[in-house]
């Protein structure tokens, strides 16, 4: 056993012992390595690594080639339910990658194995797709390749026509009509007088052939009165339908049985994949939004710190932490400037209210910008830093045994006493120019708190300043002499140095000379040297007060910024200086467009509106600037209303280590000048000590990713999994919770019923998307998620909201995952006018068919049927175009033509497609009722 293979066995102990720990009870699972092209193939096989031959499979192979090749997205391991459980890792997958796999697949084992949507799946499949594969090769190489592939093709489009809760069902039959001996188990006797002459009337060899004859009479009767119950009875399993009564060939038939079998296998992760979400995670080094100011979120997470953070609309308190090693990230950028970079999963709030993971984020896509609402710390931050204890040519002296002129003798090189122990003695002297000694000391006033002047001294330096450790000097040149009388002033004030004022040419230079104010300032956080491009905000400025914050930026950019007919302009060859500028910017409710110039400054343009609220919160030091501010602004009648959202210009991938939070209530959080959705449950797990609750809902995670429409079913399923371990824990449920009424008092409701973990494991055992929707999408949820029904309009080209209404709403979102999310089409009746006609029925429920593609379906049906196939539906049409002249009028408000729901039928006789009208009542046949509560049961399980 390689090295390799030890570890990967380690981890997969690990990770069972993590899910048998917390209460789960997985299969056994077996893990193989494979390369990426062979992972490739088994995800176009949806995850088998055989399956029958049909070029579709190959379509799906070339997907998944190129986008790992040109988009960069990879499939890190693929997931069996089988007993044992079989999951595939990707080759070039890291430890870290590995780990959290396997974790995730023994989620998915106990899932498997746990829920009873999967409890009538084989577990045998793979063996069962081989042998499927091996079947219509042999009828490929004896009806002909071409012939068995289209039937195939024709099987294919309607392969979830099925009954999806099949297996759940047993179906008896009733014998009516039989009577006497067709009832009997025995065959009727000739009557006889004596006992004895029984044998000899009724032989038991005719007996015997009498029994035989019964029993075949009663199978046939029996076959007759199922069929014709059959045909003449409703049902929703299509592809059963036409396997049975179908005028197929045997091989045929058998193809259809095939097909609906693995159907019906994929069935269970279909209809629980609303229950996944996703990771939520940003990379070291973004700013978080608190009530401590800008706090990176890599010392949040490292330290533990329960702050209260901005989630775009109010503060919330963190109760979670986590960090993930080196996981693939996306890095994105906005028009304005603003960059944020989390793994690809992590999810952002987009212009319309909905949430976007980074992997499906799109150039020109628009989203959310948010900061911390305008709350800063509340305190000044307190400094701590004494000056060091440093040598003096006197201590060299003194360690050596010597004179202080035998030293400086020494040092000019001439011939001395003692030169090895000087020699040593000085190793620390010599080390003045990085700090470690120094000549004369220089009394320092320490403050004792970062405020207001002390802001004001660093913006100084941060735009016109220079530290020189070497020559132990703090300096500051401008143009403007009152800027320079004011940093000299500062310098006095705040640590009771005076420092040189001179002029050079144009200009005007202050110089303080004192290598513990060169220590102090690094102390803060202040760049050394030539440090231009690399110049940062201090990090104490970040955890100011809006007051201290507000005295920096002025300081700064009365240094770097102009104002004029453009508005505001700062400009700094730093790129991290202008982006965390533009963030505390954006605290103030001031936006900003940060851009890269062409001799590779950065600019950051403040316009319009927010160059008032500039003016109002921070303004300018310099009475010649702010004059120039005030000139623009007067100039300008009234400002746009500014938009809070930007448009994402740029995106690039790579990997790094990551950071998570978890919010209370929202849980999202504004962070890097977006607002981000945060993750708790697998985060919890990737720790290494996660809770049963967070474990179980990881492991309900049922499939890979399947994101699709403006709900995010990760976002939305991770909130209600929340939301049910919040209510059972605090007794919110029962009917005293209903019977409540006060807002207040259900606020404050708390019963310490502590029963949250137990009902997640209940939900997680009985329930699917339909029926977790149906029961636990609750209207204090809408009110959180503020979700709304849409539809396109033709006219307009563009989405139009149709309803903003909690019930509206839930019913959409229940028809969208009833029935696979698929047309629910039964058939009717298999002898439709007496005439052995199929009639099938689309149950409307307000989503019309695609016309054109329901026709081709009708020719595939009639192929497999052999007699004409009805349709009945409803279609909505044209009946009253727009007034072109009113909307060239009122372009504002376009009127859209008037649609007409019409049902239908859709008759394919073999030649051609006819459409036909239906009366009143076949339409409300196959209406659905308006009120979701009230769906058949049969379509909803």
């Amino acid at each position: 056993m390689n090295k390799k293979v030890r570890e990967l066995e380690a981890m997969r102990k690990e990770a069972r012992r993590l899910a048998e720990s917390v209460g789960l009870d997985p299969t056994p699972v077996i893990f193989g390595v494979v390369d990426y092209d062979q992972l490739n193939e088994y995800s176009a096989y949806d995850g088998f690594p055989e399956r029958f031959p049909h070029w579709s499979f190959g379509m799906s192979y070339d997907y998944f080639r190129k986008r790992s090749a040109y988009s960069g997205w990879w499939t890190y391991e693929l997931v069996l339910n089988t007993d044992p459980a079989i999951a595939f890792l990707r080759e070039s997958n890291t430890p870290v990658e590995n780990k959290g796999v396997m974790i995730h697949v023994y989620g998915h084992a106990d899932f498997f194995k746990n829920n009873r949507w999967f409890s009538k799946t084989p577990k045998d499949m793979i063996k069962v797709m081989h042998t499927h594969a091996q079947r219509i090769e042999e009828y490929m190489n004896k009806h002909g390749v071409e012939r068995v592939e289209s039937f195939i093709d024709k099987a294919l489009s309607i392969q979830y026509e099925i009954d999806q809760y099949a297996p759940f069902i047993k179906r008896r039959w009733r014998e009516n009509g039989q009577n006497g001996e067709e009832r009997g188990q025995e065959p009727r006797r000739i009557p006889v007088k004596r006992d004895y002459m029984d044998r000899f009337v009724n032989p038991p060899s005719w007996i015997e052939e009498r029994r035989a004859q019964l029993k075949s009479r009663q199978e046939q009767q029996l076959k007759r009165l199922q069929e014709e119950t059959e045909l003449a009875k409703p049902q929703k399993d299509i592809l059963a339908f036409l396997a049975r009564y179908g005028r197929l060939e045997n091989w045929q038939k058998d193809i259809l049985a095939m097909i609906r079998e693995e159907s019906l296998y994929f069935v269970p992760q279909m209809q629980t994949k609303i229950m996944n979400e996703g990771w939520a995670c940003v990379v070291a080094g973004t700013l978080v939004f608190t009530d401590h100011g800008l706090v990176p979120i890599e010392e949040i997470v490292t330290r533990q710190k329960p702050l209260w953070v901005s989630d775009g609309e109010r503060l919330r308190k963190i109760y979670d932490w986590a960090k993930f090693p080196n996981r693939e990230i996306i890095k994105i950028r906005t028009r304005r400037g603003l960059v944020l970079t989390g793994s690809v999963t992590h999810q952002i709030l987009m212009s319309d209210g909905s949430w976007k993971r980074l992997e499906e984020v799109q150039m020109g896509d628009r989203v959310r910008v948010g900061a911390g609402l305008g709350i800063w710390a509340s305190r000044y931050v307190s400094l701590r830093w004494t000056p060091s204890q440093r040598l003096t040519l006197r201590d060299v002296a003194e360690q050596a045994g010597v004179s202080v002129d035998t030293v400086i003798r020494y040092r000019r090189g001439w011939a001395v006493r003692k030169p090895t122990e000087i020699a040593a003695a000085l190793a620390l002297y010599d080390e003045a120019a990085t700090g470690g000694v120094q000549q004369l000391r220089h009394a320092l006033r320490m403050p004792p708190v970062l405020n207001e002047e002390l802001a004001a001294f660093l913006g100084y330096l941060i735009g016109d300043g220079h530290i020189s450790q070497a020559k132990r000097v703090v300096g500051f040149t401008s143009g403007d002499l009152e800027q320079a009388q004011r940093f000299q002033a500062l310098g006095e004030r705040l640590f009771g140095l005076a420092g040189q004022l001179q002029r050079e040419g144009g200009r005007w230079r202050v110089l303080i000379y004192s290598l513990n104010l060169v220590d102090f300032l690094k102390y803060l956080g202040m760049k050394i040297g030539r440090s231009a491009p690399m110049k940062e905000i201090p990090p104490l400025i970040l955890r100011s007060p809006a007051s201290v914050v507000a005295a920096f930026v002025r300081a700064y950019f009365d240094c770097d910024a102009h104002a004029g007919s453009q508005g505001v302009i700062l400009s700094t060859t730093s790129e991290s200086l202008a982006q965390n500028t533009q963030l505390l910017l954006l605290n103030f409710g001031v936006l900003s467009r940060r851009r890269r110039q062409r001799d590779g400054t950065w600019h950051v343009h403040i316009t319009g509106r927010s160059a008032r609220v500039f003016h109002e919160k921070i303004g300018f030091g310099l009475a010649r600037k702010r004059q120039a501010l005030s000139n623009y602004l007067s100039a300008h009648r009234f400002f746009k209303q500014e938009q809070w959202e930007d448009e994402i210009v740029a995106l690039e991938r790579g990997y790094a280590d990551v950071y998570d939070i978890s919010v209370e209530g929202s849980h999202r959080y504004a962070a890097a000048g977006l607002i981000n959705h945060n993750s708790y449950w697998q985060s919890k797990l990737m720790s290494g000590f996660a809770a049963p609750e967070e474990f179980v809902d990881h492991a309900d995670m049922m499939s890979k990713v399947l994101v699709g429409g403006v709900v995010n079913p990760y976002a939305l399923g991770k909130l209600i999994w929340e939301d049910i371990k919040e209510r059972w824990d605090k007794g919110r449920f029962g009917r005293e919770w209903e019977l409540c009424k006060d807002p207040e008092k259900r606020k404050r409701w708390d019963t310490k019923a502590n029963l949250g973990t137990e009902k997640i494991f209940e939900v997680r055992r009985t329930y699917n998307d339909v029926t977790f929707l149906a029961e636990f999408f609750t209207e204090e949820l809408y009110e959180k998620l503020r979700l709304f029904t849409y539809e396109y309009i033709p006219e307009t080209g563009a989405y139009h909201i149709t309803s903003r209404d909690f019930h509206d709403v839930k019913k959409k979102l229940l028809f969208q995952h009833t029935n696979l999310g698929r047309p629910m089409i039964k058939v009717a009746t298999g002898n439709y006018g007496n005439k052995g006609e199929l009639l099938l029925l689309h149950m409307y429920n307000g989503v019309g068919l695609n016309l054109e593609e329901a026709k081709e379906v009708l020719k595939n049906v009639y192929a497999m049927w052999g007699r004409p196939v009805n349709l009945k539906t409803i279609i909505k049409r044209k009946v009253k175009d727009p007034d072109p002249m009113r909307n060239r009028i009122h372009p504002e408000r376009p009127l859209t033509a008037v649609y007409e729901e019409q049902g239908v039928l859709l008759r394919y006789d073999g030649e051609s497609v006819r459409e036909l009208a239906l009366s009143a009542d076949e339409v409300r046949e196959i209406r659905l009722d308006e009120d979701y509560s009230t769906i058949p049961q049969e379509w909803i399980g």
